[in-house]
């Protein structure tokens, strides 16, 4: 008998901490994949995800190089470049956990050995395979106006890196893959109440095209809340991440108020209101049907597809370096900010 045509990719999960544990759990659970080893430079913590799925708790990605063709690196943001880089000039293709890494040079480093190598490189921008966002994306809408929010209740899991780079740059992402574009003008303010780098930020990115996106990210909250609303000229989306659930309004083509006039306003009863408006068929509104899956494994076989060279990766590096590049500037842009205030 012949080798099966799609083998199981032999994959290590580099860093088994907040996220690793789950990414590990997702290549061991995939049809796609073999979970060859756990990597950890804390055994004990290694041994707590490994042992349960058999695999050996190595404390370097040297011991089992040879025997891999992909590796998922959710090891701290600051530590992506030194473990992407030699991995992907080896010719293994990488996951990295969002972001890329935490600056711009060492972004760079990344995607360039990708670039140079031919090797397949994804980077971890969950969020493109959340449901909500993939049921928008799936409509199509061009966004003129983008209001995003994204908080959280603090946590020692990130405290290493600002809540731009933590939490933000999830929608710095999406809005830019929605509008097609890198900002041309950021405004942006930020306070750092906690860790000494902003722990609360908002910010105004304004396109090219002129779309506006207003982006406000916090971990000083008591709750946890993940929404975005969308405007288009004709569509307004509302989407909660959280609950997976959404909705949106369209208009029909024949409901254009400024060349409605003086008798269409008539013959609406009791004059124009969104209840008005729907009895007419000239305002619709419709729940997103969302397909329900768990985003970490729909992203692990995007993944696995693009190893294959069946798709090309859903979030490539020159990507993952977008996102770092406009989180820099964000970043920039509060420095900047705070700087008044200091003494």
């Amino acid at each position: 008998m012949g080798a099966p045509l799609n083998p199981k990719l032999k994959t290590a999960v580099i860093g088994v901490g907040q996220m690793g544990r789950h990414h590990a759990r997702i290549v061991h659970e995939s049809p796609e994949a073999e979970l060859v080893a756990v990597v950890d430079r804390d055994p004990d913590r290694g041994h707590v995800i490994a042992d349960p799925l058999g695999v050996p708790v190595l404390s370097g990605v040297d011991e089992v190089c040879r025997s891999l063709d992909a590796a998922v690196i959710s090891a701290p943001t600051p530590c992506h470049a030194e473990l992407a880089v030699p991995l992907l000039e080896q010719g293994l293709a990488v996951l990295v956990e969002k972001p890329l890494a935490g600056d711009v040079a060492s972004a760079r480093r990344i995607a360039e050995a990708a670039d140079t190598s031919g090797s397949v490189l994804q980077v971890g921008h969950v969020e493109r395979f959340n449901p909500a966002v993939m049921a928008i994306l799936d409509m199509g809408v061009q966004p003129v106006y983008v209001e995003a929010r994204r908080i959280s209740p603090f946590t020692l899991r990130s405290a290493e890196v600002g809540v731009v780079i933590d939490l933000m740059i999830h929608d710095l992402d999406i809005i830019m893959h929605l509008v097609k574009e890198r900002p041309r003008t950021i405004q942006a303010l930020g306070v750092g109440v906690i860790t000494g780098k902003e722990d609360m930020a908002n910010v105004r990115l304004t396109f090219p095209s002129g779309a506006v996106a207003d982006i406000s990210a916090s971990r000083l909250a008591m709750k946890t809340e993940r929404r975005i609303r969308m405007f288009s000229t004709d569509a307004y989306v509302s989407l909660d991440y959280v609950a997976k659930q959404g909705v949106v309004y369209r208009t029909d083509p024949r409901l254009k108020l400024n060349e409605f006039g003086a008798a269409g306003l008539e013959a609406l009863e009791s004059g124009p209101n969104f209840i008005d408006l729907f009895q007419q068929g000239l305002l619709t509104m419709t729940q997103l049907t969302m397909e329900e899956h768990e985003p970490l494994a729909r992203q692990f076989e995007a993944f696995a597809a693009a190893v294959r060279r069946e798709i090309p990766p859903e979030v490539d590096g020159r990507a993952g370096l977008e996102a770092v590049v406009t989180a820099e500037e964000v970043q920039r842009g509060i420095r900047a900010f705070a700087a008044q205030f200091e003494t």
